[in-house]
């Protein structure tokens, strides 16, 4: 693609609307769509970007993701801009240009990043959920995060943890493996503490006592 042709590509594909819009909640989506569009069109990124995040909430589309990812690749937040033009990848379909496009922006985004894969390490035992900076991810999906230190967490079935840190480099692309069961340590189990009741050594002690209070009281009040 020559570049005059992919320079109008892009500006035509950096405020396209969503389509396909059939029920009033997208018609809702498209009205925020084209105000934030109108914003942004005017330089104005406080106000136009929640726009789209606010359509996106209500009817996801290619436009609004590729939006917001050019928003967020604006205020250098590279993390953000790749997950939304990862996600409108996949709503790209048969469309070379718009592919073509994503690829482009994909490609300006990742070497600010270290895309990261999760695999499985060699245990047996079931996971319950494998965590990076404790924010849930899955195993086999590219995951982008910032350079620098990181903790990987896995949870077990049984409520055991293990967690391993890890350092992220700009521009690579490393396989990071869930930290093994053997290296998990189960959460330590919190006993309640019991209620202490008084006790009394000698019971003959207590009714002298008992005994002596009450002469007093008969002593004084001449009952």
């Amino acid at each position: 693609m020559k570049v005059s042709s992919f320079v109008a590509l892009a500006a035509a594909l950096a405020v396209l609307a969503p389509s396909g819009v059939a029920f009033a909640a997208g018609e809702t989506a498209e009205k925020l769509f084209l105000e934030g569009r109108d914003a942004v069109r005017k330089g104005n990124d406080a106000n136009g970007c929640p726009l789209f995040a606010r359509a996106d909430a209500l009817e996801s589309t290619f436009g609004t993701l590729t939006n917001l990812g050019e928003c967020a690749e604006r205020r250098s937040d590279w993390a953000e801009a790749w997950r939304r033009f990862s996600a409108a990848s996949a709503k790209v379909g048969t469309d070379k240009d718009r592919s073509e496009y994503l690829r482009v922006r994909l490609a300006a985004v990742e070497p600010h990043l270290a895309i990261v894969t999760v695999v499985p390490s060699a245990n047996t035992e079931p996971l319950r959920e494998i965590a990076i900076d404790g924010a849930p991810t899955g195993t086999g999906a590219p995951v982008a995060v910032v350079p620098g230190p990181h903790v990987r967490r896995a949870t077990f079935a049984n409520g055991a943890e293990a967690t391993l840190p890890e350092v992220a480099v700009a521009g690579t692309r490393p396989r990071w493996e869930t930290p093994a069961a053997a290296a998990a340590v189960a959460a330590p189990h919190v006993a309640e503490k019991p209620v202490e009741v008084p006790r009394y050594r000698n019971p003959a002690k207590i009714l002298l006592i008992a005994g002596g209070a009450t002469a007093l009281v008969r002593l004084v009040f001449g009952a």
